[in-house]
């Protein structure tokens, strides 16, 4: 326990300086470059705040800077490339477990021991592949997966005594018309995505640890 702390800590420490320390740092040396011109600086100081932070990591990396600048933008930079890296590994892994959930549920839909109008069995089951053709890796549309994982997890909630009745059906028919409802504006979708990512990869987490 403490040492998932201690690295916690000294993650957020490390992301706190190679995203807001070491950029400060980098434009205050462009803004003080002697060996710039006016208008180099100007581009430079552009860049630097157009492409936050990663244009500060490539000044420190292409113009003369202190050694420990430059070191710490490059291992800056190799950071990023792997978090990247891992973060789409994730994803992938994530989107099969949901698809994998979904299509666990076309089966028990499907089962003929299942008792349920079947006009309700094919509509659930019909939108059940549309949200399977929806599941996606993109890690700013990760609300949609778990949309997905929440109206697959209901279904098989309402199969469990492997019946399927009328209203059911209706109730989950209103949360998958309404799958598409999204916190308002750029943050509260990025919050929720981030979120949903978060817990998609936690359950993950906890089932293999199960196994």
């Amino acid at each position: 326990m403490l040492l998932s702390v201690a690295l916690a800590i000294l993650l957020i420490g490390a992301i706190l300086y190679a995203c807001g320390v070491l950029p400060l740092w980098i434009a205050y040396h462009c803004a003080r470059a002697r060996t710039l011109s006016a208008g180099e600086r100007g581009l430079w100081m552009a860049l630097i705040l157009v492409l936050f932070p990663f244009g500060s990591w490539l000044y420190a990396m292409v113009r003369p800077a202190p050694r420990l600048m430059r070191a710490s933008a490059w291992a800056s930079v190799v950071c990023a490339v792997v978090a990247t890296l891992q973060l789409m590994r994730l994803s992938s892994s994530a989107a099969e477990t949901v698809r994998a959930d979904i299509e666990r549920t076309i089966i028990a839909v499907s089962q003929p021991a299942v008792r349920s109008d079947e006009a309700n069995r094919a509509g659930i089951k019909a939108a059940l592949v549309s949200l399977e053709a929806g599941v996606t890796t993109s890690l700013l549309h990760w609300d949609r997966n778990a949309t997905a994982a929440d109206l697959a997890d209901l279904a098989r909630a309402d199969l469990a005594d492997s019946t399927l009745t009328g209203a059911e059906y209706d109730h989950w028919k209103r949360r998958f018309d309404a799958r598409n409802a999204q916190p308002g504006g750029f943050v509260g979708r990025t919050i929720a995505s981030a979120q949903a990512f978060i817990d998609a990869v936690a359950a993950r987490s906890g089932g293999s640890g199960g196994k």
